[in-house]
Formats: C-alpha cells, sequence, structure tokens
C-alpha cells in the first residue's frame, strides 16, 4: 500500500557542514546538552509533539514516499485483530539522493500509539543488527545505511485499546554529497513522513481525535488587506512556502521572517495603530504596506546595550512603521539561572534546525550542541581530519555531535542566546505576559501548532521564574 509522504515544512539558512552527523537510533535518548534529541525520538506522533524528521533534516525535496505492507494484510489495510502478530514490510520508494558518496545513510524511525497517546502493542520479530528499540521499546529506529527496506514485527494490543496509528519517518540520506569521506549532514536529505491509522477489528473508524485549532490571533498580524482577523499561523505557513530555498551563509537581515514581521500596531512606534503589511485597511484600520523583519537582540560581551537590524521585506522605500534597531537596555536577568536551569529546557523544545536553530525566519535564535552554532573562528578538536588549525565554528559544527560539532558552547554563543531570550522581557510587565511563555505554552499565541507545556508544568514555572527574576549563584554547565 502506497501512501503519500508528509513532512513539515522548515526552513533553515545555514553553512554547508562537512562533519559526520549523527543517525543511530540511540542518539535520540542522548541530552540534549549532548546534541541528542533529548527523549525525542521525531515519528510525528503527539507522543513527540508533532515533531518529525524534517524537523532536523530540513528543507526535504518531498520526493521520496514510503511504502507499508504487512502480513496478514489486515494492518497495512487499516484494521488490526487483538493480540494477532503481523509481519511488517516498509520500503523507500524513489531513493535519488546518496549515490556515489561514501555515506549513503538512509535511516527509520517508528512507533505506534492509541488516541490517548500512549503506546499501543509491541515490536518483535526484527533483526537487531538491522533495528534498535528505544524509548523503553516504544519506539523502533533502524540502522543508518544503504538500506531503503526494513523488516519488523508487530504484536497488537488487546481488546479494548481501540484505534491506533502506526507514525514513520524515512530519510534518504545524501552522504553530505561527498565522494571521498565518509561524512553526513542535516542538508540535502529528503524524508517521507507516514501515518497509518488502523482500527480495532474492522477498518473504518473514525480519524484520531485531534486538538481543536489554534484560533488566536498574534497582535498586528494582517495578510494583504485581510485585516487583523486572520491567524498569524497561516501568515507562518505561508512564509514558510516561499522560503524553503536553502541559501549558504545567507546574512540574516536579508531572509524571510515569517514571525517576526508582525509587530503590535497598538505599541507606539510600531506602526502607529497602523496593520503592518497590509496594503488596505479593514474594519476601519488602516493599512501600511511595509512589512518589517528583524534579527534577534544582541548585545556586546560584557555589555546590556542591544541593537538588532530591521529591514522591510516589501521594499516599500518608507520607514513610517520601522521598529526600532536600538540600542536598548536587556532586562538584568540572571546568566547563571538560564545556563543551568532554563537553556536546557530550550535545547530539548526549540533547538532544532527546523524550530529555532536558524539564523533567519524567527525572532528567537538558539545555538545548541549538534544543531545550529555560531560563526566565529575556533580551534580544531584535534579528533578530526585536519586536526590542528582554526576552522569556521558554524561551518564545521552545525547540524553534528562529532569533531567541532562537540565542541561546548563557546562564551559568545552562551551570550547571544542570553539576550536573544531575555530580550522577550522588553516592555513587558509580567512574565506571563512574555511571548517566551506566551508562544510555547497551551491555551497561548499561534506557535505553528506546537505546544510544549501547560502554565502548571515544571518547565513553563523555571522560565517563568527567571523571567520574573529568579537567580543561581553558580552554575556549572560541564560538556555543554
Amino acid at each position: 500500500m502506497k501512501l503519500a509522504s508528509l513532512a513539515m515544512l522548515a526552513v533553515l539558512v545555514v553553512a554547508p557542514v562537512s562533519a559526520a552527523a549523527f543517525h543511530p537510533a540511540l542518539s535520540f535518548e542522548k541530552t540534549a546538552n549532548e546534541g541528542g534529541g533529548g527523549g525525542l525520538s521525531f515519528t510525528g506522533s503527539p507522543r513527540h509533539k508533532g515533531y518529525d524528521c524534517a524537523i532536523c533534516h530540513v528543507d526535504p525535496a518531498l520526493r521520496i514516499t514510503a511504502e507499508v505492507t504487512s502480513d496478514p494484510a489486515g494492518l497495512s489495510a487499516g484494521s488490526y485483530t487483538p493480540g494477532a502478530s503481523y509481519a511488517l514490510v516498509v520500503r523507500m520508494v524513489g531513493e535519488h539522493r546518496g549515490f556515489g558518496t561514501r555515506a549513503n545513510q538512509n535511516s527509520i524511525v517508528l512507533e505506534v500509539t492509541d488516541d490517548l497517546g500512549r503506546s499501543a502493542g509491541t515490536f518483535v520479530g526484527f533483526d537487531s543488527d538491522e533495528m534498535t528499540p528505544i524509548d523503553d521499546g516504544r519506539v523502533l529506529g533502524g540502522r543508518a545505511g544503504p538500506d531503503t527496506e526494513w523488516r519488523f514485527g508487530w504484536r497488537a494490543p488487546i481488546a479494548g485499546t481501540g484505534a491506533v496509528t502506526l507514525y514513520l519517518g524515512v530519510v534518504d540520506g545524501d552522504g553530505a554529497g561527498n565522494a571521498a569521506e565518509a561524512q553526513t549532514d542535516p542538508n540535502g536529505d529528503d524524508v517521507a513522513m507516514v501515518s497509518l491509522r488502523a482500527c480495532e477489528g474492522a477498518a473504518g473508524c473514525a480519524d484520531r481525535p485531534r486538538r481543536a485549532p489554534d484560533e488566536s490571533i498574534a497582535a498586528g498580524c494582517a495578510a494583504g488587506g485581510s485585516g487583523v482577523g486572520v491567524p498569524c499561523v497561516v501568515l507562518i505557513l505561508c512564509a514558510v512556502v516561499t522560503a524553503r530555498r536553502r541559501r549558504a551563509l545567507m546574512p540574516p537581515v536579508l531572509a524571510l521572517a515569517a514571525a517576526s514581521g508582525c509587530f503590535d500596531p497598538t505599541v507606539p512606534g510600531e506602526c502607529a495603530g497602523r496593520v503592518c503589511g497590509a496594503d488596505t485597511g479593514d474594519g476601519g484600520v488602516p493599512g501600511c504596506p511595509e512589512s518589517w523583519e528583524c534579527t534577534s537582540w544582541e548585545a556586546p560581551l560584557g555589555s546590556d546595550q542591544a541593537t538588532r537590524t530591521c529591514i522591510d521585506a516589501n521594499q516599500v522605500g518608507t520607514t513610517e512603521c520601522k521598529p526600532s534597531e536600538g540600542p536598548v537596555t536587556l532586562p538584568a536577568l540572571d546568566l547563571e539561572f538560564y545556563q543551568c536551569n532554563v537553556h536546557p529546557i530550550i535545547q530539548r523544545g526549540c533547538a532544532m534546525q527546523g524550530c529555532h536553530g536558524t539564523e533567519t525566519g524567527r525572532p528567537y535564535r538558539v545555538y545548541a550542541r549538534g544543531r545550529l552554532r555560531n560563526n566565529e573562528i575556533v580551534n580544531r578538536t584535534g579528533t578530526c581530519i585536519p586536526a590542528t588549525g582554526q576552522v569556521n565554528l558554524a561551518e564545521a559544527g552545525t547540524g553534528t555531535v562529532m569533531c567541532e560539532g562537540w565542541l561546548p558552547h563557546t562564551p559568545r554563543e552562551w551570550k547571544k542566546n542570553f539576550d536573544s531570550a531575555r530580550s522577550f522581557m522588553l516592555d513587558v510587565a509580567a512574565p506571563a505576559d512574555s511571548d517566551m511563555l506566551l508562544m510555547p505554552v497551551v491555551g497561548g499565541k499561534p506557535h505553528i501548532e506546537v505546544k510544549l507545556f501547560r502554565n502548571t508544568d515544571a518547565d513553563y514555572r523555571t522560565i517563568r521564574d527567571w523571567l520574573g527574576g529568579g537567580s543561581l549563584q553558580t552554575c556549572t554547565t560541564g560538556v555543554n
């Protein structure tokens, strides 16, 4: 049964990476501090916040598909018998990447859950040299290599479980386009994401219950005269579609910034009561054809005086609605608290390169090991070839946990992460009103349907306490 591939839209602009990236399934269980998955398996399931392979293997061509067959055939046709065992075969169809390279690293990751997000059934009958169970057996990952076919078994859950969904992702690795050395990177790979629903007893059960669409509106967002009634999530998705072309080392101010172009017209100096990016007004709200996009706020080492660069994506030639570029004084929050308590949360949930691990396209930018690294010159680690000399950390370390990618955060990276995060308390009266919490929290502003926590969760409280002035005397980040 051939299934259409689905992939989360994502955009990333980084320099080409020339070191070996991680592929083994066990790397998903490594902490984000080590550049691993932080417990996320990227199957696309709600249990993993909907994150899929395309959130790291960015800008996929979407030319491959995944074909799933089962014996008995009922499972791939949409039904299962409680307690029955099924032999499954997943085939990558349309492989087109990695040919002629030294590292044609294809891979697969999958899981089965019920409608409450709980693991359903048991994986059995797989070759342990080819596939690895992770997350206490809830997830099955394939060995990275040239394979385009994976075989494994699944024993269905007990009666009364109800409908289940098989979530799987297949990656067609491109070997970093290198025919001379065995290398990989997160760019240039293709991705297919599949969700196969199977009903208990017979096919035809209703679709899996889904969270109601996020209809809340971020202030000041509008599109082409449609007024402020357009949810920002629509603008973001449309912008991502138009910005998916890869651009190496593009200056941050030149790339499309889907979310950062939305400013609050009620704030003095930001559109002066008008709707930015709209040629005409709606409902009595005047439009402004300018559509300003800004980089993250940044301050030099040892300073709290930050600036940013803003450009008009529409290139109208006027500056009536231009936001402030500073300098502004960043809030006097505690770096130690951020490094030890807040940054691990951000690395785990936000730093993937299809999310905030990108220099462009987001008002919030995060550097993390195994993901985006800062554009600065560092000494080589001595563990890879060449072993000595200097190298650009962004070029050699982005998207890999090997060689320079394994280096701890540099002082400049810590400072830029800290500044980007604390800038969200500028002109905010209380932590709960900051987009640092309002965007990822359930019930908050639109966040491309990704919600990381509720306002009662420990992660929320930790970030809230930091934004509210919490402090630590000392922080030891280890290798992070």
